[in-house]
């Protein structure tokens, strides 16, 4: 958990400094791939390990990101509360 948040954190960062500050802006961001984080190994981080049932189960879940600016939030607060009430947010 530590390890996404810690993702999420520098992507809020990048999206509110660089482009969106200011801007109502909604902003979805699809990987192309997903990823085993400590599923099959305490410290394993990395793509699915080949033949690893628990590994490859992990990556095929594929993460997406939906950002809203501060602007957004506050012009659409409905549409906030939709996001927050039918996603699992960090």
């Amino acid at each position: 958990v530590k390890y996404i948040r810690i993702l999420f954190s520098h992507l809020h960062k990048i999206l509110d400094t660089a482009r969106f500050s200011g801007k109502d802006a909604l902003v979805i961001y699809l990987s192309d791939h997903g990823i085993d984080v400590f599923a099959s190994a305490e410290d394993y981080i990395g793509h699915a390990i080949k033949n690893d049932p628990v590994s490859m189960h992990a990556a095929r879940k594929i993460p997406f990101v939906i950002y809203t600016s501060g602007l957004c939030k506050e012009k659409h607060p409905q549409l906030q509360r939709r996001i927050e009430n039918s996603w699992t947010t960090i």
